[in-house]
């Protein structure tokens, strides 16, 4: 059960929402500032905990990355895959085609066969590229799992399964089974960027948890971590262009 509510305490907009859970939390994202209480709080306790925490939730909300332009999914539109731009090219069906072929990713051109139906030629497509994207992602990531695992020493009581999610706030997770999820946006960033996100999650099999020794790993087998954490923190909102 859980219910939530507009609230604005001082000048702060924040989104209250009551649960069954025992504790307080904040968090602070591109879509504005939480508050997680549970369902019998006080409304005082909740404003004055805000209240409380009234810079911290300023310095984060200054450090979120700027909001993405709104992305118009139209023929002759560019898309990174993989960090390079690609044109997109809409087949609409025609007399002669049916538009039922697979979209094919060639050339700096990412060409989209649409078949007719309820839908826009624009969403219809659209859709066809998302279900095309998770499954491409799945394979590289695949291979990047299979390669890093080896020279990472993961061990082998690590099941190393694989599966690309909609995330909304991450990248990717690990549980203490080793069992790996991904978000399926990484496919928009650089090479780079995703054997980052990959030799982070796979370090937990190693550290199930952000320490030095975590670090050190992630470190031992990209040396240049930050670069890639950063070009996240950056463009990270741009990944979410479909």
């Amino acid at each position: 059960m859980t219910d939530s509510e507009a609230w604005l305490i001082d000048d702060i907009a924040v989104t209250v929402i009551r649960s069954r859970r025992r504790t307080l939390s904040l968090e602070v994202g591109a879509d504005g500032v939480k508050a997680r209480a549970p369902l019998r709080m006080a409304k005082n306790s909740i404003a004055e905990f805000i209240q409380s925490k009234r810079h911290w939730i300023h310095r984060h909300l200054s450090e979120l990355p700027p909001p993405t332009p709104k992305f118009e999914f139209q023929n002759g539109v560019s898309v990174s895959v993989l960090g390079e731009s690609h044109t997109i090219k809409i087949l609409p069906p025609t007399p002669s085609s049916s538009g039922r072929g697979k979209v094919t990713i060639k050339a700096n051109t990412i060409t989209i066969p649409v078949s007719g139906s309820h839908l826009s030629t624009e969403e219809s497509a659209r859709r066809k590229l998302v279900r095309h994207l998770k499954l491409f992602i799945a394979r590289e990531l695949q291979t990047r799992v299979d390669l890093f695992a080896e020279q990472m020493q993961v061990p082998n009581n690590k099941k190393k399964t694989l599966k690309v999610r909609d995330y909304k706030r991450r990248w990717g997770s690990c549980d203490h089974l080793g069992q790996l999820s991904f978000n399926w946006r990484i496919v928009f960033a650089p090479p780079a960027v995703i054997d980052y996100v990959v030799i982070h999650e796979l370090a937990h099999c190693h550290e199930f948890n952000h320490s030095a020794r975590f670090w050190r790993i992630v470190s031992r087998h990209m040396p240049d971590w930050k670069e890639q954490q950063e070009w996240l923190q950056q463009h990270g909102a741009e990944l979410y262009q479909l």
